[in-house]
């Protein structure tokens, strides 16, 4: 277990530091959810520390595979693919990471074709389009972008850390220094902003090809404005991959479904459960199109090959055999960590209903406009129970019983405070009609299942030779 974030003990615990721990708990507890960062496993506090209980990652970090390895540009390949869908993930749901580094990246297993995770969330920050730029300088200053240093920034900087990375993978050192014991924090960000970036002259020396040095050349691109999205990064032949086998309209993109669902903050969760039922059950306008009833004979028939028991719902240990029988490379461990996102009532069984919910492809059904728009109406006027134009506390606690499980009254009133903080932008103790619309309108940047792990056997995960020397350093 890690050693527990602590409060200096010459310094007050503020009520700005403590926002800082609860932003930290909730961003890896929302993007630990999908299998590309360490899953949070519980949070503990007593009179002086918190407690971050995490997922145990025995591989090491890549910072230590780097320098007892060299990399091939496969193998660097496959590792910056997961961390553009790592950054891809969290740039989609409103989080900007600001620490891209070999050091917050760890092996789930010491196998050479190990997942990689993304840990450490101690500098993201919650911030989307359409605030005010971001001002402080947060990061590793190697690995900080020249909007950075200048203080004027949004989720782009992410990309031009995450270039500074590959291009040490690839080549052993930094763009701009060969010793950083030989320069001051001055020098840094005076190279940064203005020294020539010697992309293709140093990578052609190094036998770096073509396609690695194109992508290079996008994210360490000094103008944010035209700098790769991670989006873009991960639809980049060189480390894009063909699409994955599969039957439609699941077409081997199980895994990547409940990763996205489970990212999804357990409001939203519980309001697509609503969307969903009425999806499934309408028959005049706006029911479900053929597409989506193509897709509910497909996850019916999934759901009732797993179900080996008969029982009418699967249980975790279903789960992880049937998506072992189709092709899917995930753990136990990872099956249980899914699942207790898509178990919504934590009961430990995964009902039909809820099943479904985590395979729909939401993030295209939101592209439906008007009639995304009804959907996310009817979902609101059915809980806000009293007909006040607002959901209110008493109105969360009322429905989380049934959808909780069994819980202390402490627990249930913690989770109802959380699903109050996902929508109450304005903090006012009360979800408006319009903070509704907003937690559940589509976000400006995609969600697609392209940025998730597919985890399909020999797909997705860091694989490819590796020979013996030192590269890398830190």
């Amino acid at each position: 277990m890690p050693l527990p974030p602590q409060v200096p003990r010459n310094r007050k615990c503020t009520s700005k530091y403590l926002k800082k721990l609860q932003n930290e708990v909730d961003c890896m507890g929302q993007l630990g959810a999908s299998l590309s960062a360490v899953f949070l496993q519980d949070v503990f506090e007593d009179d002086n520390n918190v407690y971050l209980v995490m997922e145990l990652c025995e591989g090491g970090g890549l910072l230590e595979r780097a320098k007892s390895h060299q990399l091939t540009e496969a193998v660097v390949a496959r590792i910056m693919k997961q961390v553009f869908q790592f950054l891809a993930q969290c740039h989609a749901k409103g989080v900007v990471y600001r620490d891209v580094k070999p050091d917050n990246f760890l092996f789930l297993s010491e196998d050479a074709d190990s997942p990689l995770k993304a840990t450490d969330f101690g500098l993201a920050i919650r911030w989307k389009r359409g605030d005010s730029k971001m001002s402080t300088r947060s990061g590793t200053p190697v690995y900080m972008a020249p909007e950075v240093v200048l203080q004027n920034y949004d989720e782009r900087a992410d990309l031009w850390s995450a270039g500074m990375l590959m291009y040490q993978l690839l080549t052993g050192r930094w763009p701009f220094w060969d010793d950083l014991s030989k320069v001051t924090i001055s020098d840094v960000f005076r190279s940064i902003l203005r020294d020539p970036l010697p992309i293709r002259e140093e990578l052609e020396k190094a036998g770096v090809s073509e396609g690695a040095i194109d992508l290079l050349t996008h994210v360490l691109d000094r103008d944010a404005n035209t700098r790769y999205t991670a989006q873009q990064a991960i639809q980049h032949p060189w480390v894009s991959e063909a699409g994955v086998a599969g039957t439609w309209p699941l077409e081997g993109s199980v895994v990547q479904r409940l990763q996205r669902f489970a990212t999804y903050g357990h409001l939203k969760q519980i309001i697509l459960g609503i969307i969903a039922d009425r999806l499934t059950r309408d028959t005049g306008p706006g029911a479900a199109s053929g597409e989506m009833r193509e897709l509910v004979a497909a996850v019916e028939q999934m759901y009732r090959d797993m179900d080996v028991a008969g029982s009418g719902s699967l249980s975790f240990s279903e789960v992880a055999g049937g998506l072992g029988e189709m092709g899917y490379a995930v753990s136990a461990e990872e099956v249980r960590q899914l699942m207790s996102r898509v178990d919504r009532n934590q009961d430990g069984e995964v009902v039909f209903s809820e099943w479904l919910v985590g395979l729909i492809d939401w993030d295209g059904i939101m592209d439906e406009g008007e009639q995304w728009a009804s959907y996310v109406d009817l979902a609101f006027d059915q809980l806000d129970r009293d007909g006040s134009g607002t959901i209110s506390m008493d109105e969360l606690l009322e429905l989380l019983p049934a959808n909780f499980g069994e819980r202390s009254c402490d627990e249930i009133m913690l989770e109802a405070q959380a699903l109050l903080r996902e929508a109450d932008v304005d903090g006012d103790g009360l979800i408006s009609r319009t903070e509704f619309q907003s937690l559940m309108a589509k976000s400006y940047v995609p969600d697609a299942l392209n940025q998730y792990d597919p985890r399909l056997s020999g797909s997705g995960s860091v694989s490819g030779s590796l020979r013996g020397s030192e590269s890398g350093s830190d």
